[in-house]
């Protein structure tokens, strides 16, 4: 995997993402990843092709401990994808780097939920994008607490700390001017009752940015 250079202060990270960092290891996690799959479907009036990207969680033991029924329960679960997509033709392809999030309210012990992030069609017909990114990563925290990664959590060619450490690097720089691109499914035409996903979604906490009008009154800016 090529992307630009690395930095330093991402190899730590880098090396928990490629399992390297053996102390963060743990027999069971609060929230864990069962599967990342893509796939291009079409939302109901619109044309063209919207790329999907499908984590499965699955809940595990509160990350609070304890006894009873709360201990079943993990809450605030914050779901980050973060991707990397060949962009134009694969002999001289360059990459563009997406990131969005959704926060889960609850998520009891052995339960499953599924959490769905989609790429629009237009930018997936401009950038003739393939189905499956380049390279992922799936991040989780449960109560503000980032959990440590698994192999589940990320592509196998992130499995090398360089890899791994470029990558974040390009999502820390590049992410961010895509901000907003790729949603989180409450936010697409792919939320509703007769969706066969709707059944296996969690309650979210919504956090929809401000328009950027709004902001600036607040800062008392012109």
């Amino acid at each position: 995997m090529a992307f630009s250079g690395c930095g330093r202060n991402l190899l730590c990270l880098a090396l928990v993402i490629a399992g390297m960092a053996a102390h963060c290891t743990v027999a069971a996690q609060p929230v864990s990843v069962q599967n990342v799959r893509f796939a291009r479907d079409r939302a109901p009036g619109i044309e063209g092709h919207w790329l999907e990207a499908a984590v499965e969680l699955r809940g595990g033991p509160s990350i609070k401990g304890g006894e009873g029924h709360a201990a079943r329960f993990n809450s605030r679960i914050e779901v980050v994808f973060q991707a990397a997509y060949a962009v134009g033709d694969t002999a001289a392809a360059r990459y563009a780097f997406y990131r969005s999030r959704a926060e889960i309210a609850a998520l009891a012990q052995n339960q499953r939920a599924f959490v769905y992030f989609y790429l629009p069609p237009e930018v997936v017909n401009r950038d003739r994008l393939e189905r499956e990114p380049y390279a992922w990563r799936v991040a989780l925290a449960v109560d503000g607490q980032p959990l440590p990664n698994a192999p589940e959590q990320y592509s196998r060619n992130l499995g090398e700390p360089q890899a791994a450490q470029s990558f974040l690097r390009r999502i820390t720089e590049d992410a961010p001017k895509n901000d907003g691109v790729m949603l989180p499914i409450y936010l697409t035409p792919f939320y509703q009752r007769e969706s066969g996903r709707f059944r296996d979604l969690p309650s979210f906490i919504r956090r929809e940015p401000e328009p950027a009008a709004t902001r600036e009154s607040e800062e008392g800016e012109p």
